[in-house]
């Protein structure tokens, strides 16, 4: 945060205090969907993965007056850094191309830059050329590995997935069906689930504030700026030909807190100062409290979510165990759903007001558009949060079963696994009239195979 707050300052000098700077800081730091990722082992690259682009996005702005080598060379470095951004998390180049909007609409603001069709033509090509750049050196690193270590590729979407589904003779239809699909996932869940109501509310403040800024200045860079910031975003979804789940969106943090630093500037710019300062300090309490209670409840049921996993896991390697020995073969079949009681948060009831609010919304687009969302529990807004472990892990990558098998070995039990297709569709196919665990007879050998049915 230190880093974003360093390039803010390059831009608005004093203009801003340590408050809004403060503000600003713990706005980013607490929003909500950055203890989605958190909740995996090696989150570790999200933290390194904002550094580095922090000091990329701050080289980029830095190369602006510079003379031509020595632009070059910020913009090189810019690059690199970008680069190993990437290497951490994919959608860290969305958050690039959004931090470089960002920082041009900021740098018009503050006077610092006249916004003229050369100034963003210019900026347009360099950021093109670093993107397209990361791009290929990202395609080139990937393939080297995967050549090097024999890694699969299955499930691996890169743009072209997304250009054919445009490109055939739906495409127009499924290109629609995409702009439906991501404003309901990131505009009208905004109804009930909290991060995306604030990601609506800074659209708002950035569109009203490039309202007043094309009027006052008389240029319609800004309006462009903002259509740009509302696209950038929806490009990933042409790339993965769905919406992007909630913890791809490292933009979302940074683009949200600089809303606030807008609203920051205006009230700081009444007439009426002390009085602006005070509603801004109130707001910002407010939001950052929500936002840290909404962060701390996925923490807390992630963690429940997790010891109740586990503990279905691990009485299942203990009965295992002791039933065929250590190092039996296992195969899981059916389907694991976690109690309601876990993830009632996570959906909303078919007869609440705010499904009712959803159906308003969108029935007269599309009635069938919210269906793909429905669940026995209700309506599921809040993506991954919601997920199991166990049911990811029966089916994940090419090794089915294969992660749950790690994970009882990280708790102390060996036992093993295997994902030859005949004899999973053998399995499935005995398993059939099997009762689910923790039922009796949810355990049962199959010709030396222990297969586990839920």
């Amino acid at each position: 945060m230190v880093l974003f707050c360093v390039l803010l300052r390059r831009i608005f000098g004093d203009r801003i205090g340590i408050w809004g700077y403060t503000v600003f800081a713990c706005v980013f730091a607490s929003y909500p969907f950055i203890s989605e990722v958190y909740v995996y082992y090696y989150h570790d690259g999200i933290d390194i993965g904002y550094v580095l682009l922090a000091l990329s996005l701050l080289l980029f702005m830095e190369g602006f007056d510079k003379e031509r080598k020595k632009c070059f060379r910020y913009l090189l470095a810019s690059l690199l850094l970008l680069w190993a951004a990437v290497g951490c998390y994919e959608s860290f180049l969305i958050m690039y191309i959004v931090g470089v909007i960002v920082i041009m609409f900021f740098l018009g603001a503050a006077d610092r830059k006249r916004l003229t069709l050369r100034l963003l033509c210019r900026i347009v090509l360099e950021g093109a050329c670093i993107t397209v750049a990361c791009i290929v050196l990202r395609t080139l690193m990937q393939r080297l590995l995967t050549g090097i270590f024999s890694l699969s590729e299955s499930g691996f979407r890169d743009i072209a997935y997304g250009l054919r589904l445009l490109g055939d003779e739906n495409g127009f239809t499924n290109f629609f069906m995409l702009v439906k699909k991501y404003w309901l996932v990131y505009c009208v869940n905004g109804v009930i689930y909290f991060p995306i109501r604030i990601y609506v509310l800074s659209l708002c403040i950035f569109g009203a504030v490039s309202v007043a800024l094309t009027i006052k200045k008389k240029t319609p860079w800004y309006m462009l700026l903002l259509a740009g910031m509302v696209i950038v975003p929806f490009l990933l979804t042409l790339v993965q030909a769905e919406p992007p789940l909630y913890r791809t969106c490292q933009y979302m943090p940074f683009f949200v807190a600089s809303a606030v630093l807008l609203l920051y500037l205006f009230c700081m710019g009444l007439r009426w100062n002390r009085i602006g300062a005070a509603v801004f300090s109130v707001f910002a309490v407010v939001l950052i409290w929500n936002q840290a209670f909404e962060s701390n409840r996925n923490f807390y049921t992630d963690y429940r979510k997790y010891q109740y996993e586990k503990e279905v896991l691990t009485d299942i390697a203990k009965e295992v165990t002791e039933r065929y020995g250590p190092g039996a073969m296992v195969i899981f079949t059916g389907s694991f759903v976690l109690p309601d009681s876990l993830t009632d948060y996570y959906y909303a009831g078919y007869s609440s007001e705010e499904y009712a609010r959803i159906s308003r919304l969108t029935d007269w687009l599309d009635p069938h558009l919210k269906e793909k969302y429905h669940s026995p529990h209700g309506y599921s807004y809040a993506g991954e949060a919601r997920y199991s472990l166990i049911e990811w892990g029966m089916y994940a990558f090419d090794r089915p079963g294969l992660e749950l098998i790690r994970f009882l070995e990280m708790h102390g039990y060996e036992l093993r696994t295997t994902w030859d297709e005949e004899l999973r569709k053998r399995a499935e196919a005995f398993s059939e009239g099997m009762p689910q665990w923790p039922a009796d007879g949810s355990v049962a050998e199959m010709d030396g195979y222990v297969i586990v049915h839920f």
